[in-house]
């Protein structure tokens, strides 16, 4: 993030999620949350999400189960202040689980935000089932999906998957893309433009 910050002339914030060392305790590499701007960052914070231990893979391995984070931004932008939320959810969680882990964080939010123009974004890891009660969460405290109702395939795999969103709150859309032409990762770059 601060590479590519750096060569776009942009502010960026970063939070760290996991740090990987060795088995001397030699640091390997960092693994977090960025928020990347062509705007002031004014201020920047991590918000844990709940652990929620109800999975249907029981995968016991996994270091970032129970272990994720938003992180946030207030972004001073020529249209006023902008809180921005970067999210990356657990994979592989119970609908109801799922529903629980959202909730909570829409009602943490709410004492962090400092505007009423937002976005949150990121991984959010929804199958088809759990779509739906995330976006009734996110319906329920006026939250707009930028893809609207329709499935979008947002991750290069076999089965086609909607993982990744864009809700909005005080912005109004102009346009929306998913970039599936490019395949830097197993996640498609999706793409707003809004006012």
């Amino acid at each position: 993030a601060k590479e590519l910050a750096k060569k776009l002339g942009f502010s960026y914030a970063y939070g760290v999620l996991v740090v990987s060392v060795n088995k001397n305790g030699k640091y390997i590499q960092d693994y977090g949350n960025a928020i990347i701007s062509r705007y002031p960052i004014e201020s920047s914070n991590i918000v844990r999400l709940k652990n929620v231990l109800g999975r249907w893979d029981f995968n016991l391995g996994d270091k970032h189960f129970g272990n994720r984070m938003a992180l946030h931004a207030e972004i001073s932008t020529p249209i006023g202040k902008l809180d921005i939320f970067n999210v990356h959810f657990d994979t592989l969680v119970l609908q109801n689980k799922r529903k629980e882990q959202v909730e909570k964080f829409l009602n943490d939010i709410k004492s962090i935000k400092t505007s009423n123009k937002e976005i949150i974004a990121g991984d959010f890891n929804t199958f088809q089932l759990k779509e739906k009660k995330v976006r009734k969460a996110f319906e329920t405290e006026g939250y707009s999906n930028v893809f609207g109702k329709k499935f979008n395939i947002t991750h290069n795999f076999i089965i086609p998957f909607h993982l990744d969103h864009i809700y909005t709150k005080g912005l109004k859309l102009i346009k929306h893309k998913v970039m599936k032409n490019m395949k830097y990762s197993d996640h498609y770059p999706i793409i707003a433009e809004l006012k």
